[in-house]
């Protein structure tokens, strides 16, 4: 499963694997639109932890479900 953004963290791309994992149709995740699929006791974690202030330029990773 797979995901770009730009540099302001706005989703440009997600892999069809995305998109059936979350159930979703293509283009549903774009933008932050992605925040959607996530747990909502999660969102604010996940958001902060993906700011562009905070990420490293390399890959990221969370624990699997």
């Amino acid at each position: 499963m797979a995901w770009a953004t730009d540099v302001d963290g706005h989703c440009f791309y997600m892999s069809p694997e995305w998109h059936r994992f979350t159930g979703t149709d293509p283009g549903a995740g774009l933008g932050f639109n992605w925040l959607l699929a996530i747990h909502p006791d999660d969102v604010v974690n996940v958001r902060q932890a993906f700011s562009p202030p905070t990420i490293p330029n390399k890959p990221m990773a969370s624990p699997t479900v």
